[in-house]
């Protein structure tokens, strides 16, 4: 029995660049897009039932099976022949299957695509614009086995470049006996660890939002974890007349997080 990773996938874009993603769902689950991202999310979702819409937030619950393979189908050759545990018994989709995709088998094509040996389901999707921002953000949960799938979000990226897509794991135990967390998101045709630029000026506009209740006149910056350069910015900051009024920190080690810095208008 594998143990299983938890995870929190993500996409964060414009409202164009979420709807080419559901488009392409859409059109492996032989629905037809309406032009409308929020009617085509509920097509996705829910193949014609009701939706449970939340008019407050925005969202639109999950209703409809969702899997990897919605958005990055499978070709039919490794559903028709087991070449993965039956090899000799079609050797002519074997010989296909070689020189067409480089691999032999739907647990190889799976490893190449999904990063991970069996297709997963997308649970608990949600769909809602990220106030103050002006993007929006599209999530999905899923279990894998053993790891978290990285190949399928680089693909994914690949698909719809203007998108930030970033996972949040739960990747077993540590030596401590706690929960190991890990945060990334793909750039460079990897997925790299730590917060994404996107998801890191989300947090610093919640975070200034939240401090300007109390402080009209804030701003704030997001830094990284090298303490040399935190100093010059509060410095920089005093001489044109704002004084550090919070400083609150974003991620999920003390190796890869970043800092917001809080200023008010002295």
């Amino acid at each position: 029995m594998p143990n299983y990773v938890y995870s929190t996938i993500v996409f964060r874009g414009t409202a164009e660049s979420i709807h080419k993603l559901i488009k392409i769902g859409l059109e492996n689950s032989c629905l037809n897009s309406t032009g409308d991202m929020r009617r085509d999310f509920g097509l996705l979702v829910s193949e014609g039932k009701t939706l449970q819409l939340d008019e407050q937030n925005h969202s639109i619950k999950l209703e409809k099976r969702l899997t990897a393979r919605t958005f990055l189908p499978i070709p039919e050759t490794f559903l028709l022949y087991d070449t993965t545990n039956y090899p000799k018994q079609y050797p002519d989709a074997v010989k296909e299957q070689q020189e067409k995709y480089g691999v032999v088998g739907w647990y190889d094509y799976n490893k190449q695509t999904l990063g991970v040996k069996w297709n997963f389901d997308l649970t608990e999707a949600d769909l809602q614009p990220i106030e103050l921002s002006g993007i929006w953000m599209f999530s999905m949960d899923t279990e894998t086995a053993w790891d978290y799938p990285d190949l399928w979000l680089v693909r994914i990226k690949e698909m719809v470049p203007e998108l930030d897509v970033s996972i949040q794991a739960l990747t077993g135990i540590d030596d401590d006996g706690e929960f190991a967390e890990f945060s990334g998101y793909v750039e460079d045709g990897i997925v790299k660890e730590g917060l994404s630029p996107m998801a890191i000026e989300q947090r610093r506009l919640m975070i200034e939002d939240f401090h300007r209740e109390f402080h009209p006149t804030t701003l704030s910056v997001a830094i990284n974890d090298e303490v040399n350069k935190r100093h010059p910015i509060i410095k920089e900051m005093k001489v044109k007349g704002y004084r550090l009024v919070a400083h609150d920190f974003i991620g999920n080690n003390y190796k890869n997080y970043t800092m917001i810095l809080t200023f008010s208008k002295e």
